[in-house]
């Protein structure tokens, strides 16, 4: 019952905002609620062009750009997008690297970069099946503190490896019959790293 009345109330407040933006096309506060209300209902699509046209309008300050970015990267880790997620996350932090400092928000960081870092893991794996690859992923999948994840990146210098697997040209089949040793030098010279 209480669903069906926030859902009521949502598509009262996406009407609302609609109205000011008819008046005001300018208006990017209307925008981002419009993206905000239309995640809150999972319609992504929604989001995602409201949040872009918020994006568009000059001049734009920084806690708007944030916020935009913001719900970019929620509705992508939603819809299972993760690179496209880290992205918004990471412009989103640029613009307030302050709120880094909140757990939250590095927690959703990392767990974007952990379910790519999985995606990436699993398609080396298929590749070229390693026992102690096959290992990380069992320990990435079973991990659910973002503590245990980054002591562990971090001690096994797979934060770094992470981030590259990440710049992965789009679409690039590689071969993995280079042995494990030296897979991590040939995939660095195949990206274009930041």
């Amino acid at each position: 019952m209480s669903n069906q009345v926030d859902e009521k109330e949502i598509k009262r407040k996406i009407k609302e905002y609609k109205k000011k933006i008819e008046q005001n096309p300018q208006d990017i506060e209307s925008f981002l609620m419009l993206g905000s209300l239309y995640l809150d209902l999972r319609k992504d699509k929604e989001a995602i062009e409201y949040c872009e046209k918020a994006l568009q309008i000059t001049p734009i300050n920084a806690s708007q750009a944030a916020t935009a970015w913001r719900i970019l990267g929620l509705t992508y880790d939603l819809e299972h997008r993760y690179r496209q997620a880290i992205d918004c996350y990471e412009k989103e932090f640029q613009i307030t690297p302050e709120e880094l400092e909140d757990p939250g928000n590095m927690g959703m960081l990392a767990d974007a970069y952990l379910h790519r870092a999985l995606e990436c893991y699993r398609k080396v794996d298929e590749v070229c099946p390693d026992p102690v690859l096959t290992e990380k992923i069992k320990f990435l999948k079973r991990t659910a503190q973002v503590e245990d994840l980054v002591t562990f990146l971090q001690e096994n210098h797979l934060l770094s490896l992470t981030l590259m697997l990440l710049g992965l040209k789009q679409g690039l089949l590689w071969e993995m019959n280079y042995g494990i040793q030296n897979w991590r030098e040939k995939l660095m010279s195949w990206m274009d790293f930041r």
